[in-house]
């Protein structure tokens, strides 16, 4: 769950808990609404402890680090032009 799931819960749960009167059989939708408040400020607390930088459980910034092999000796990259396209009709002898 995200920060958005858990907001979206807590408002759900609020407008459960605190704007809706009604009589449902079976069920009692103020103690659903809190429930689902409480659900919703758990997944929002959560999401910002995991995805926070600051703890430890955070995501880790990792540095990668290559060697080379010999920085100063050069590279010579010879490219050759590509062989000139015929689509003319096949000639006997010729592949």
């Amino acid at each position: 769950m995200g920060i958005g799931v858990g907001i979206f819960l807590m408002v759900l749960g609020a407008i459960l808990a605190f704007a809706v009167e009604t009589d449902v059989p079976g069920i009692n939708v103020n103690s659903l609404g809190v429930i689902l408040l409480l659900i919703g400020l758990v997944a929002v607390v959560y999401s910002l402890l995991f995805w926070s930088s600051v703890t430890p459980w955070g995501r880790r910034r990792v540095v990668a680090r290559r060697r080379l092999v010999d920085p100063d000796a050069p590279v010579e990259v010879i490219e050759e032009p590509p062989p000139p396209f015929d689509d003319g009709p096949p000639i006997a002898g010729r592949p």
